[in-house]
């Protein structure tokens, strides 16, 4: 199989760092879940491993609000059919009323599908706890 192209590369930067965080901030959670591939395994932090968009789906429709979030790329690698992202974030959200800050990082694989890249798997988590704003 051939490497990534340049092409592939900015793609999934794209997704990971314009497509989810854009989707995340607005709360479009059928725009998130559009992203991965019908099997998608998500793996969020300290939490049960999720399998499909459904339940992709339920864990972000109980998703605290976020206020501020971003990604950024550090690595990609894989070939014109299979990549592998590793990526950091940063975010606030609101909880019970009090704004949370927090950063960490994520590994995600995105699988290419009809010509077009979407999240196979995602797992992430915290640098540490999160802690209030002040």
């Amino acid at each position: 199989m051939a490497d990534l192209t340049q092409e592939d590369r900015d793609r999934l930067r794209y997704m990971t760092e314009t497509d989810w965080v854009a989707a995340c901030l607005n709360s479009d959670w059928d725009a998130a879940v559009a992203l991965c591939t019908g099997d998608v395994d998500y793996m969020p932090a300290d939490l049960p491993w999720l399998h499909g968009r459904a339940e992709v789906k339920d864990f972000l429709n109980n998703f605290p609000e976020l206020v501020d979030f971003s990604q950024r790329v550090v690595a990609t690698t894989g070939d014109t059919s299979l990549a592998v992202i590793h990526a950091t974030f940063g975010g606030t959200f609101v909880v019970e009323g009090q704004q949370v800050t927090g950063d960490g990082k994520v590994l995600a694989t995105a699988r290419r599908d009809d010509g077009s890249w979407h999240f196979s798997s995602v797992c992430w988590n915290w640098n540490a706890p999160p802690a209030p704003s002040n």
